[in-house]
Order: structure tokens, then sequence, then C-alpha cells
């Protein structure tokens, strides 16, 4: 199998640019589509990336907008919701679909970028043939209980207050995420009160759209990680009218991992999800043997 990297420029309908990771493997048949968590940057998931690519697919990594190679920067008077990322991610899809064309998609996603894939899936319906979930699921309250369910609470409430006064969120000073649209911040603290997708700028009914749709899903959570529970994970897949669903909670000790893997590190060692995406993607003929 040859497998070959490389980046590539993509400047979006607005005039912003940003650089996509492309992992090309030869003789695959899909191509996934890996996104990021927030405020994390593509190159976070290189080993990620290479290992998964060596399975026999293809591969591509986007940054988030205000992140790291995109030309965006966050303020004031820049902002940004869901809704926008949704669009970007299309846009990365068209690219993806002229380097690759005929092969079949799947949606990744770290985190946010399983809300964002679930969304893109909602919006676009049966355009994708299969969802994987990482450390992902819905903010809702209802995924969460004891004092972490007080937790969610209270800062799905005041995250979005502190970005409205702002005019952005300021994530380093109270150490979550980056520095944040504050549109952004609105949609993902709407959704932890209420359930929903309402978001800003668009009069889709994203929740009716995931309704709809029955993309196979792989959920793999961690366990300990209070930022993506595998009941919070349920919460986002139960949006689907997916049959085909199967859900992976890893156990924080690893064999040969000297440490406890979280909501994040656990990207830094592949060994830990490959063999259950691998194993996903073979029965649904994902990847040519």
């Amino acid at each position: 199998m040859t497998l070959t990297h490389k980046t590539i420029s993509h400047t979006y309908a607005d005039g912003c640019s940003s650089v996509l990771q492309v992992y090309s493997s030869q003789g695959a048949n899909t191509t996934i589509y890996l996104l990021p968590a927030m405020a994390v940057w593509a190159r976070f998931y290189t080993d990620l990336a290479k290992s998964i690519a060596e399975l026999g697919v293809n591969v591509v990594v986007c940054d988030w907008r205000a992140h790291g190679s995109f030309q965006f920067k966050v303020g004031r008077k820049a902002d940004f919701g869901y809704h926008q990322m949704v669009e970007d991610v299309k846009e990365i899809i068209d690219v993806g679909d002229q380097l690759f064309a005929g092969t079949r998609r799947v949606l990744m996603g770290h985190s946010l970028g399983g809300q964002v894939s679930a969304l893109l899936i909602g919006r676009l319906n049966n355009h994708f043939d299969g969802l994987v979930m990482l450390a992902s699921g819905s903010i809702y309250h209802k995924g969460w209980s004891g004092l972490d369910w007080l937790g969610v609470r209270f800062i799905t409430y005041a995250f979005p207050v502190i970005a409205n006064l702002v005019g952005y969120f300021p994530g380093k000073y109270v150490a979550f995420a980056g520095k944040e649209a504050r549109s952004v911040i609105n949609d993902w603290g709407r959704c932890g009160r209420t359930g929903e997708f309402r978001l800003v700028g668009t009069d889709f009914d994203y929740d009716n759209g995931m309704k709809t749709a029955t993309p196979p899903v792989l959920a793999i959570t961690v366990e300990g990680d209070v930022f993506a529970t595998p009941n919070s994970s349920k919460q986002l897949i139960q949006k689907f009218s997916s049959k085909d669903v199967e859900m992976v909670h890893l156990a924080s000790k690893q064999e040969n991992i000297d440490k406890s893997l979280d909501h994040f590190n656990w990207a830094k060692y592949p060994q830990t999800v490959l063999p259950h995406i691998e194993a996903w993607m073979i029965q649904r003929k994902l990847v040519v043997n």
C-alpha cells in the first residue's frame, strides 16, 4: 500500500483560507474527514490520521475557523457560529470529492467535531456512509449526573454570558477551549440547556434533518472523560433514526501506556482506537481488503 501526505490550501467562499492535511492511500474506496475538537489544531491529529490512512483509506484533516492555519481572527466584530462551521466543512467535502472522486464519505469527529459532523449529516441527510464519534456527544445536560451535571448546567449558562459581554469567548482565562466566537459558544450553550440545535445565522431545522438521517454510527468514549460521557454520546446519536449503532467505552488504563487516557490524549495513542475503527469499517466494506 502506498501512502502519501500533502497539504492543500483552500480559499473559502468568504475569502478566508486554511490548509488541509491530506493523506492518500492508493486504491482506497473511502475518504474520511477528520474534524477536530474545539480549539484543537489539525496537526494534533497527525499520528492518528496517518494510522487511520494506513488502514487503506484517504484522510482529510481540517482546522476550524480562527484556529490553526485558518486565516480568520475572532473579535467583537468578527463572529460566526456552528452553522458557519457546517458551511466550511461542506466546502472541504467538495475539495475531497475532487481529489478522491467516487470514494465513499465518512465523517469522523472529536468532541465538537462530532457535533458538527452530526449537523452536517442532518443538513445533507444521507450524503455520507458513516459517522465516527471520538470522545464526542451532545453537551445537553441530561448526558451527565451528580456534580458533573451541575457543572454542565453552570457553564452552559455562564459561558455564553461571558462571550456576549466580552464580544468573544476568552477561553484561556477560564481554562476552557481558546479564543472562541461568541456565536459558537451561544450555539454550544443553547444545546446544553435545551438539547436542541437552534443555530445562529440560519432558519434550517438541523434537529429535524438529523431525525430523518440514518447513518451507521461508531461512538468511542473514554472512561472518566467528563467532557464526553457515554450518555452524552447517546444523546447525540438518538437524534438520528439510525439502527446501525456501535458504542465502545475505553478503559482509561491501557496496557503499555503510562498515562491514563483522557478527553484529549487518547489521540496520541492511535492503537487504542484503531482496532475498533478498522473492524467497524471492514464490516461495512469501507476498507478494500
